[in-house]
């Protein structure tokens, strides 16, 4: 609820103005991304708490205007793009293409259309079931994937000539894989080869985060985005003018230091790309 009122409420103002948002979470296996994201049972995380309330504005509003809300959900997993709403199109996977207009996007992602809180519960659900998780030594049930919670948000109404307009706003909610060290969580075999596409890709997004920081500072630098999947599809999200949060997730565990000064390191990153304001 306190990372909700702190961060969640600010990305709902902005769905509501028609603007882009983007929420991530990063940190280490286990330091509770999943938790605060997408939450478990009755401890709601952030967004079950956003489309809550999205819909009671929605409610609200009846009668003023025509809303669509439309809802996907995929992962990140070894470089394969998977919707999680579609598993019998697991194996393969969805190929990440570029429009000149929208930039990156998975095609052939489901994008379902839900009229009410109930039916993102369901939708939600079902795609939280099809996530790829397994047991390390530092997490029972790790997250072995990026989690993309995609709300396409479009509120249709009259303006004051009278003509009919559309405002549209895309959000993204973002649940990294947990940043891995092999001694402590004990990978081998295939454990060990996910936490290597993990922490990868993790780099790659630290790479991008880094020379967003390098051009805010006045130094220009080429920001790496096509070294990865999941880079690619948060393309607008970091560079554009969509408004960007990061919730760095750490353990007070003193046997996780090492793993604690790394995440508030990369927090520091982005906050010297997109300073206080996002």
């Amino acid at each position: 609820k306190t990372v909700f009122e702190d961060l969640g409420g600010g990305i709902l103002k902005n769905a509501w103005d028609g603007y882009n948002s983007t929420l991530f979470a990063y940190g280490q296996t286990g330091s509770g991304k999943s938790w605060s994201v997408i939450g478990y049972g009755a401890n709601k995380g952030v967004v079950p708490m956003f489309c809550d309330k999205l819909f009671q504005g929605i409610t609200e509003q009846k009668g003023k205007k025509e809303f669509e809300v439309r809802f996907s959900m995929l992962e990140i997993y070894n470089e394969v793009v998977r919707d999680l709403l579609n598993p019998s199109k697991k194996k393969q996977g969805l190929k990440v293409r570029q429009h000149p207009k929208k930039g990156f996007y998975a095609e052939g992602l489901k994008m379902a259309m839900v009229s009410n809180y109930q039916e993102i519960e369901q939708k939600m659900n079902e795609g939280t079931v099809n996530r790829t998780i397994a047991s390390t030594n530092m997490n029972a049930t790790s997250s072995r994937a990026h989690t993309i919670v995609g709300i396409e948000f479009t509120q249709k109404f009259k303006n004051e000539a009278g003509q009919e307009t559309a405002k549209k706003a895309v959000v993204n909610l973002v649940d990294l894989a947990g940043s891995e060290r092999v001694e402590s969580t004990g990978a081998t075999g295939e454990r060990l080869k996910e936490g290597a596409g993990i922490n990868l890709s993790l780099t790659c997004l630290g790479n991008c985060i880094h020379a967003l920081a390098e051009n805010a500072s006045g130094k220009p630098a080429r920001v790496p985005f096509r070294d990865s999947k999941l880079t690619k599809l948060l393309m607008n999200a970091l560079g554009g003018n969509s408004k960007t949060i990061m919730i760095a997730a750490i353990s007070p565990a003193d046997i996780n230091y090492e793993e604690t000064l790394s995440t508030l390191r990369y927090g520091e990153l982005g906050w010297n790309a997109y300073g206080n304001d996002g």
